[in-house]
């Protein structure tokens, strides 16, 4: 399995949790885990930009 293949199904796997715990993720978060997955941010910006859609930069 290449990286590209591990982070796809890390977003899934994430995601899928969040659904049994009751949660949505929003599009924005989506397109932002889209872009990890395919390699064009790394796991840390993907946090980052996260934690900067709700202000805790």
């Amino acid at each position: 399995m290449n990286t590209q293949q591990m982070r796809k199904d890390s977003v899934e796997q994430a995601k899928h949790s969040n659904i049994l715990e009751g949660l949505i993720t929003s599009k924005a978060y989506d397109d932002d885990a889209e872009h990890y997955a395919v390699g064009e941010i790394s796991a840390t910006q993907l946090v980052e930009l996260t934690r900067a859609r709700f202000g805790l930069s």
